[in-house]
């Protein structure tokens, strides 16, 4: 297997919503080239078009077929916090997009009451209201990122 296939990350973005059963086969076949193999994968990588209903749950039963697929909504949540903080920090996305992303990640799985991400939601909001105030906000989002990324 592949050190630098990252199966964490995509687990947590199928937690989030940001993976659509459509692309479950595509996301198979990729793991099967990066050496993940089960059965449940390999049904799903041949499977056809017409069998999308049933493509989550056998990317369900494909996880936990490779010891994975017990991260919560809570942590998956955590995690592209962290990941998203990493890319802020980085230039690679800007602190608003980064806001926003990861504001939207907490509303898709429905736990708007955890606080944890309320400096990110805040600063997104408010910037987007006060643009005149951009660098303050955009300051306290790298600031909030900095804290994230070193968790």
């Amino acid at each position: 297997m592949e050190e630098a296939f990252d199966i964490e990350a995509l687990e947590v973005k199928w937690i989030l919503g940001m993976i659509h059963t459509h692309e479950l086969p595509t996301v198979a076949v990729e793991l099967m080239t990066h050496g993940f193999d089960s059965e449940s994968l390999l049904q799903l990588a041949v499977g056809d078009a017409t069998r999308v209903v049933e493509s989550g749950s056998l990317f369900q039963q494909a996880l936990e077929e490779l010891g994975r697929g017990k991260i919560s909504k809570l942590d998956a949540l955590k995690h592209y916090a962290k990941t998203v903080s990493r890319r802020i920090l980085n230039a690679e996305v800007s602190p608003l997009e980064g806001a926003r992303a990861i504001w939207h990640a907490q509303l898709s799985v429905g736990l708007s009451d955890f606080p944890g991400l309320d400096p990110f939601i805040y600063a997104a909001s408010e910037l987007e209201d006060r643009p005149e105030d951009s660098e303050l906000f955009e300051r306290m989002i790298r600031d909030e990122a900095g804290r994230w990324a070193s968790r």
